[in-house]
Formats: C-alpha cells, structure tokens, sequence
C-alpha cells in the first residue's frame, strides 16, 4: 500500500478545505491590514470618545462663542478649527485638564460664510472630534443640518470592504488548485514508483 493510498485515511471535514486555504499567512495579512486601513474613532482617557457642546443655537461672524470639551486625554493640547465649503480658519487651542475636560472661547472670523460648518478638535494625544454648527441666524434659505454617515456607510470602508473579500476569494482559489497539483502531483510519483517495484524480474536462488 503506497504512501498515498485513500484506504484508511481519515476524511477531512468539507469544512477544512475551506478554511485552511483562508487561515493563511498572506490571508492573514490581507485581513490585518483592513483592519488597520478601516477608520475609527479615537479614544480619550476610560475608552470614552471626545465630545464637544457649542450651547448657544448659531454663531455670529465677527463674535466669540463658548464650547464645553469633554473626554480628552488629560493635559492634551487640543486644537481647534472651522471648516465651511468655501472656507476654513484656524481658531486657537486650550488645554484639558486631570480628568479630560475644558471649558473654552473662540472668536469667529468676520468673513466667515454664513450656514453650516464642522468646528474640529485635534488633540495631541491623537483624540479628535467634531461638531456642526449654525453660522449665523437661522432663516428660510438656512439648508438643512448636514448628516453624519457612520464608518461603516462610508463608500471608501465599503470599497475597501470589498477588495479584500474579492483578495481573500482569489487567494483561497489559488492555494487551493496549488494543493490540487500538489497531490496530483505526489500521486503520480507513487504510482510510478509502485510501477517501477512491480516490474523488477524474479530474483534466482
């Protein structure tokens, strides 16, 4: 019985043709890196996200407003900023205190466009987040507040999403015909090698 013979071999589980192929040190990559490329939030001190409250209901261009900062890391030098569609403006910077939270007041620039802006918080401790606000009174040309798209509805994860399922799918296919050749391969060896055993001539005593 050759080395290869199917007779009293165990069966592998359908299962194992599959997953054997995809727990792979170049499929383990391919996944390691999504998770690396996907985006997410980053986290201040207790695991919580950064927060930020503008309590007043619009901002005038030219005049200061409050904001309450919550969940930095603690002593992080956070910077902030507004961002319109025709234009941004560095605002200024504060520091958190022990626990991650602070109190601070921005001025906004005169020129600023009237509607809806994102005033950004970048702490150096790589925590950051954001928040609309109204510029200037709310009125019947004022357009609606922008919505948010989470992660996980971003087009540019879901892309990424489907690249490395369609890497993942291709990659198992080729491992798995290598395979296939392999022990087509290794079969054909044994047969020969078991051909070449019984064609030796009788031995003469």
């Amino acid at each position: 019985m050759g080395p290869y013979s199917e007779r009293g071999r165990a069966k592998r589980p359908a299962s194992a043709h599959v997953l054997g192929p995809l727990l792979t040190p170049r499929a383990a990559l391919v996944v390691a890196f999504a998770l690396l490329a996907a985006p997410a939030p980053a986290l201040a001190h207790g695991g919580g996200g950064a927060s930020l409250i503008v309590p007043i209901d619009h901002i005038n261009p030219g005049e200061g407003f409050p904001v309450i900062a919550a969940d930095f890391g603690p002593q992080s030098a956070v910077t902030f900023s507004i961002v319109a569609t025709e234009r941004s403006a560095a605002l200024g910077s504060a520091t958190a205190g022990p626990d991650g939270h602070f109190d601070a007041h921005f001025d906004l620039p005169a020129d600023f466009p009237l509607g809806y802006a994102d005033l950004v918080a970048r702490a150096d401790d790589g925590s950051q987040t954001d928040v609309y606000v109204l510029v200037g009174p709310a009125t019947n040309a004022t357009p609606p507040r922008p919505r948010r798209v989470s992660w996980w509805q971003d087009p540019s994860v879901l892309l990424l999403g489907l690249v490395v399922l369609v890497g993942s799918v291709v990659t198992a296919a080729a491992l798995v015909q290598a395979r296939r050749r392999e022990r087509a391969t290794a079969q054909q060896r044994s047969v020969s090698r078991s051909g070449r055993g019984s064609a030796r001539p009788p031995r003469a005593w």
